[in-house]
């Protein structure tokens, strides 16, 4: 991906739809003994952009 400022982001995130999702905290399902669960991720919708800050959500 030659001039992408972020090439790994860009074709991952943008082309492909494949999120990198960081600094996630599952200790307090682990805890309940949760097993399966619906992960939502909600974020912001920015053109050409290759990050964005959301609010993850988990129902069980």
């Amino acid at each position: 991906m030659e001039g992408a400022v972020v090439p790994c982001h860009t074709e991952m995130q943008a082309r492909r739809g494949i999120w990198n999702i960081e600094n996630l905290d599952f200790e307090p399902l682990l805890k309940d003994g949760v097993s399966e669960f619906l992960f939502v991720w909600a974020p912001l919708k920015m053109v050409g952009a290759t990050g964005s800050p959301g609010n993850p959500v988990v129902l069980y």
